[in-house]
């Protein structure tokens, strides 16, 4: 696997092991695969493609505190600029899921 280095934005030392990098041929059968999902998805009805994304919605809340600390540490923003989508509320991070949920 080949790793592209990453660096700590408040430190600038580069991070160990680094971040995995995709190839084509990783691209390609990444490509492969979803079209072969496609019809089967394109069969689905609406009200099961909706609970699918909720499902993925309500994964995404769960991981949410962790998602924030991992972009705070990836930009050192801060938690509090940390936003996943937009926010009024700037001590709570948007959540990540509402792409799944409202489009």
């Amino acid at each position: 696997m080949t790793l592209i280095e990453s660096f700590d934005p408040r430190t600038g030392r580069a991070r160990v092991p680094g971040v995995a990098a995709s190839t084509g041929e990783d691209v390609d059968a990444c490509a492969r695969r979803s079209a072969i999902a496609f019809p089967g998805w394109a069969a689905t009805s609406s009200k099961e493609r909706a609970a699918a994304l909720e499902a993925v919605a309500a994964a995404l809340d769960s991981e949410a505190h962790d998602i924030v600390a991992l972009a705070d540490d990836e930009t050192a923003l801060g938690r509090r600029d940390t936003h996943i989508g937009t926010s009024t509320d700037r001590d709570r991070p948007m959540s990540a899921a509402n792409p799944y949920r409202y489009g």
